[in-house]
C-alpha cells in the first residue's frame, strides 16, 4: 500500500535546486519553500547583495545559497554551473524564473488609440531596442539557462538509477512564465505578451525535446503576485505587498500568497508532481477566466 503521508508525497528533503532570480518575489516564494522543507538551494541573480539578504532572512535550515549570476551571459551561467558541480555534482532541479516586464507606455492616450495614423506614428517612434531586450531575458536566456544546466540534470538521474529509492521523480526544469502569454489583451507595449507566449510554448517543445534524456519541463503561469515587477520593493525584506484588487480584474479580488507559489513548486518537485511533463500549471485567481484569452 502506497504511503500517503504528506511528507512522502511532497517531500522534497535532499534534493538540490537551483532557483535563477530567487532573491525577490515569485522566485523567492520558490526557493523559500524548497529550502524550508529540506531542500539544498541555489538562488541565482544579478545583484548579489539581494540574494544576500534572501538567503538570510528567509533559509530555515541554512540552505539557500547566493550566486551572482547574470542569465543574459552564457560566461556567468557556466561559471554557477561549474561552482554548483564542484560542491554538489548534480542538480534536481532547475527552476528558470528570471524576467523582466517590457517598457511602460505611459504617453499612450485614447485619442493615440482612437486614430489608426497617429497610432502607426507612436509604434514607430518607439524603439526596436525594448523587444529585443524584453525577448533577451524572457526568451533567450530560458534557453540558454536551461540547456547550461544539462549535464547536471543528466547526472541527477545517473544517480537516480542507483539510489535506494525507485520512486524519486526524474530530473526537472520548472520555466516561469505568465499568463500574460495567453490574453488577447495588449498591456505592456505587447512585447511582454509576446515574450511570455514564446516562453510557454519554448517550454513545451523543450519537454518534447528532452524526452530521450529524462529530463521533464513544465511551466508554471502566474497571474499577479506580489514581485518587484508589479510593485516597490522593500529592501529590507525583499518583499513585496499588493492592496486588494476589485473582482473585475480578479475575481478573488487578491494577489496570489506566499503559500499558494510555494505549493505549486512543492507539487511539481515532488512525487506528486512526478508524472507531469509539459504541464502548464496556471495560478492567477481566476483572472484568465474573465479576460479574451487562449487558454
Amino acid at each position: 500500500m502506497t504511503d500517503f503521508n504528506i511528507s512522502n508525497i511532497f517531500g522534497v528533503e535532499g534534493m538540490i535546486c537551483v532557483v535563477t532570480g530567487g532573491g525577490t518575489g515569485i522566485g523567492l516564494m520558490m526557493a523559500t519553500a524548497l529550502e524550508n522543507n529540506g531542500a539544498k538551494v541555489y538562488i541565482l541573480g544579478r545583484r548579489l547583495e539581494v540574494l544576500e539578504n534572501a538567503a538570510k532572512l528567509y533559509a530555515k535550515h541554512s540552505n539557500i545559497h547566493p550566486l551572482k549570476c547574470d542569465v543574459t551571459s552564457k560566461a556567468d551561467l557556466i561559471q554557477a554551473t561549474k561552482t554548483i558541480e564542484e560542491a554538489d555534482g548534480k542538480v534536481d532541479l532547475l527552476v528558470v524564473n528570471s524576467g523582466i516586464m517590457s517598457q511602460a507606455l505611459n504617453d499612450f492616450t485614447p485619442e493615440i488609440k482612437a486614430d489608426p495614423k497617429k497610432l502607426s506614428e507612436f509604434w514607430m517612434n518607439k524603439s526596436e531596442q525594448s523587444w529585443a531586450d524584453t525577448f533577451s531575458v524572457n526568451v533567450t536566456a530560458v534557453f540558454f539557462t536551461t540547456v547550461a544546466f544539462l549535464g547536471l540534470l543528466d547526472a541527477s538521474n545517473q544517480a537516480r538509477k542507483t539510489s535506494s529509492d525507485p520512486k524519486r521523480p526524474t530530473a526537472q526544469v520548472v520555466i516561469t512564465s505568465s499568463i500574460a502569454g495567453f490574453l488577447r489583451v495588449a498591456p505592456f507595449a505587447m512585447t511582454y505578451s509576446a515574450s511570455k507566449a514564446a516562453t510557454t510554448h519554448l517550454a513545451k517543445v523543450l519537454a518534447t525535446f528532452f524526452v530521450d534524456y529524462d529530463i521533464r519541463v513544465n511551466v508554471i503561469t502566474p497571474g499577479i503576485y506580489p514581485s518587484s515587477m508589479t510593485g516597490t520593493m522593500d529592501s529590507s525584506s525583499n518583499k513585496t505587498d499588493l492592496e486588494p484588487f476589485p473582482a473585475s480584474v480578479i475575481p478573488l479580488r487578491r494577489s496570489g500568497a506566499e503559500e499558494e507559489m510555494g505549493g505549486a513548486i512543492l507539487y511539481l518537485a515532488s512525487r506528486a508532481g512526478g508524472y507531469s511533463n509539459g504541464a502548464v500549471l496556471v495560478t492567477d485567481g481566476g483572472r484568465l477566466s474573465i479576460l479574451p484569452s487562449t487558454y
